[in-house]
């Protein structure tokens, strides 16, 4: 090695230090170091630049960023630290004794250890992680197990080697015991190569750390940790608050960087004259892994100033470009839409049960019976309650709302070209009773039986009068189907083709991507003005924003509510932002105690400040809840909703039921939205006040719904939508005793008793009046914390026609056109 490289290796170690050094002392003087408290929300001072005050900024909730990094290091650093120390006890204890005694059980030791390897690192840690369950305990065991075969592996070398030295020998023969021979020679002629591996492994270890809490498999909010800290900036880069993401990235960049160098600092140490450990290290393995963190720590670094000014670039584009043209669309007339949440889970109406296969069924198929719309304020919006004629011409209803007769059109055809008649009808309601989802509407709907009067009349009854009948045949659920295309192919085919009657056929699908339909040029209500309908999975809200300004898409959905008023003001997109029946909630569980205790729940109610929550994350896009059905439904009062921000009336209930010190609990939170992670934050923060414990239980969309469908959750943060805009739905699922979504577990047989009462009653008034009686009692037992009601958010080119809102969010592609 000549003189310049020796010199520069030895800058670069020194750096090294300095900089592990530096964070070190961070990490451990952080409540003394950091500036401001970093769990203090403060929303006046949300989203300021890096300033005198704010040397980094602040976030989305007004937290200082500097000091959130710095209390950041203790977690992302130390943890590190202690899985390395952890995996490097195991590893080198396996390792020695492998290599020192070798036979079967050393073979076994490496081969398990040779397994581990076989696995990318980061998807193995990921897999442990997400098996133990989110949080910094899984996190530290996932980082620990994977950088275990590493060290297993050089100590293994190493004590081949050291075993057969001389001095061994003699030790051996005078009689020294392994385990002293063990821990008086191996180990410490392999000291050398084993710290370095150390240091090494300890920038791969912070690495990990914050790639778990990025997914949400590591440290759970609000705790500071750089990893959790990228994620929650990166929704914030298009918008142009850079500095979310930026310096956090820095932070791991300059970490992992550090211990590199250190690394590369130790091996020159213990080599002076140019013997380089990384033979003994292996040296291809440990350069590639060493390459490997320097591209990622310079991804890392460049990311938020390279996305921010690609979001920039975008911007302009998009605003010297406002006609907004979709270019896979030139020469037709096609809309291309981005969805957010999957681009759809089945093409099958009777088993569709995701907001994206229900657009596909209404695209595809007709319904006995559809919803109108109204003229509301000079634009056309839609009204599940207000039914109006589809297949169906005419009905005829019984006086006992036992027998519902109705009577076919005669000009329908499939897209087959069979003619849509009563024999379609019978086997569409023979076929849905049998499927998961359309299984159980069939059963709230009461069908006793369904009978063919004629080739075009078909005659229904009921078990018993239902109300909702004709809502219910309104939704896609209940499509009819072409028998002579389901009956001749598998019982799946449904899944991903159509035989439907509708205004679109399919064209082509893909589950992860998206999807194509085309014009039914010979539907029966006239062909649509769009050509094609083409559907893209977009996750990401910033890329689907960028998208629709550079006209890669003609509507985007579910729009953060953050970025409202600065896409409104663009003059090539139109924002929809209109109220839905979808209420947000903290259901809790009277399972589970304290929330056993009404003075409890309604304490929490307490606590909700709404005003905070409306303003601070959903940014004026929603509205309060005062009953626990919203102000868009049928029959919705606010009487007995006397729930105010009120922390005193919130300690002085908890004293009553026995809590005067407060309680501890955890809220399970789904990922898929960040809106209710930042509830949660919200929500602890304030109930600190009172003295209460909240942790917050952050789970994959997959584990969330698994945990509170079996009702293992104590509290949890909720959200429904009911596609039938009734009472009776909305409280059939989610509050009667026995309701499918009843997830608090509430059980009250006053309401069980008024809901079955209001069921049987035929006259509108009087039902009203009983499901107001259900909501006075609801809000008074408190099994749900009232937080607000969503609006849908939706994004269009200006060149796009012929939208119409519905409150159940499902969009019909038929009115859309440009």
């Amino acid at each position: 090695m000549n003189k310049r490289k020796q010199a520069l290796r030895k800058l670069m170690s020194f750096v090294g230090v300095v900089i592990v050094g530096i964070w070190l002392v961070l990490a451990i003087l952080a409540p003394w170091l950091a500036p401001h408290d970093p769990n203090k929300i403060d929303t006046a001072s949300k989203l300021i630049p890096p300033n005198g005050e704010y040397l980094f900024g602040t976030d989305n909730f007004g937290r200082d960023i500097f000091s959130r990094i710095i209390y950041g290091a203790r977690v992302t650093i130390l943890s590190g630290i202690a899985a390395i120390g952890i995996a490097s006890f195991i590893g080198i204890s396996l390792g020695a004794v492998a290599g020192y005694f070798g036979g079967k059980l050393g073979n076994v030791i490496m081969r398990i250890m040779d397994m581990l390897l076989a696995f990318p690192s980061l998807i193995l840690a990921m897999a442990i992680a997400a098996s133990i369950g989110p949080g910094l305990t899984g996190a530290l065991i996932a980082v620990a197990v994977v950088s275990v075969p590493e060290f297993a592996r050089l100590m293994y070398g190493q004590a081949i080697v050291i075993k057969e030295k001389e001095y061994i020998e003699a030790s051996r023969a005078i009689g020294v015991s392994h385990q002293l021979i063990l821990v008086r020679h191996v180990f410490p002629n392999a000291i050398a190569p084993l710290l370095v591996q150390i240091s090494l492994s300890l920038g791969s270890a912070v690495l990990t750390t914050s790639s778990l809490s990025f997914i949400g498999l590591g440290v759970q909010p609000p705790t500071a940790e750089w990893g959790s800290m990228i994620s929650y900036g990166r929704d914030y880069i298009v918008s142009g608050e850079w500095w979310m993401t930026t310096f956090p990235g820095l932070a791991i960049a300059s970490v992992i960087l550090g211990f590199i160098s250190l690394g590369d600092g130790l091996s020159d140490w213990f080599n002076p004259y140019g013997q380089s450990l990384k033979n003994k290290l292996k040296q291809g393995r440990v350069n590639m892994k060493r390459r490997a963190n320097i591209f990622i720590l310079l991804f890392v670094m460049a990311a938020g100033l390279l996305l921010s000014a690609c979001a920039e670039n975008a911007n302009q584009k998009a605003n010297s470009n406002t006609k907004g043209t979709n270019q896979e669309g030139k020469g037709d007339n096609t809309i291309t839409i981005a969805y957010s949440q999957g681009s759809g889970q089945t093409m099958d109406p009777h088993e569709a049960g995701d907001l994206t296969s229900a657009s596909y069924a209404f695209a595809l198929y007709d319904q006995l019976v559809t919803s109108g719309t109204e003229e509301k304020d000079g634009k056309k919006v839609g009204r599940t309650d207000l039914i109006k004629p589809s297949l169906a011409e005419s009905w005829e209803i019984s006086k006992d709302g036992l027998e519902y007769t109705f009577k076919l059109r005669d000009d329908v055809k499939f897209t087959s070209g069979k003619p849509v008649n009563a024999d379609a009808v019978l086997y569409s309601f023979e076929r849905v009773q049998t499927k998961g989802e359309g299984g159980s509407l069939y059963k709230l709907s009461n069908i006793k039986s369904v009978e063919k009067i004629d080739d075009k009349t078909v005659k229904f009854t009921l078990s018993k009068p239902n109300h909702l009948f004709l809502k219910y045949l309104a939704t896609f659920t209940f499509s009819i189907v072409d028998p002579s295309v389901a009956k001749n192919n598998p019982d799946d085919y449904l899944t991903t083709h159509s035989a439907g009657s509708g205004a679109f056929k399919l064209e082509s699908w893909d589950p992860a991507t998206g999807a194509v339909f085309t014009a039914n040029k010979n539907y029966w209500k006239g062909a649509p003005k769009a050509d094609k309908v083409k559907i893209k999975y977009v996750k990401e809200a910033s890329n689907r924003e960028l998208f629709l300004e550079n006209g890669d898409v003609d509507v985007a959905l579910d729009i953060p509510a953050k970025d409202v008023k600065k896409l409104s003001a663009k003059d090539n997109m139109i924002i929809s932002s209109q109220p839905t029946n979808r209420i947000v909630y903290m259901g809790m569980n009277a399972n589970f105690k304290p929330f056993n205790d009404v003075k409890v729940r309604q304490a929490m109610n307490y606590v909700i400040d709404q005003d905070k929550i409306i303003n601070d994350v959903v940014y004026g896009q929603g509205a309060k809840m005062t009953s626990s059905i919203s102000h868009v439904s049928p029959a919705h009062t606010s009487n007995g909703y006397n729930y105010k921000y009120d922390l005193e009336k919130a300690k002085s209930l908890l004293s009553e039921a026995g809590y005067p010190n407060g309680f501890e609990f955890d809220l399970t939170v789904s990922s898929a939205t960040q809106d209710y992670e930042d509830i949660a934050v919200i929500l602890k923060s304030e109930l600190e006040k009172i003295g209460v414990k909240m942790n917050i239980k952050l789970l994959a969309p997959a584990q969330y719904s698994e945990t509170i469908n079996g009702k293992k959750a104590a509290a949890f943060l909720g959200k429904y939508t009911s596609l039938v805009n009734d009472p009776a739905y909305h409280y059939g699922f989610l509050l009667a005793s026995d309701g499918a979504s009843n997830y608090a577990a509430y059980n009250s047989k006053e309401v069980d008793s008024l809901l079955a009462q209001a069921m049987n009653e035929q006259d509108e008034a009087k039902r009203t009046a009983i499901y107001q009686q259900v909501q006075q009692k609801v809000t008074a037992d408190a099994p749900w914390a009232y937080l607000y009601e969503s609006n849908l958010i939706a994004g269009f080119n200006k060149d796009v026609k012929g939208y119409i809102f519905y409150p159940d969010e499902i969009i019909r592609f038929v009115s859309l056109y440009k």
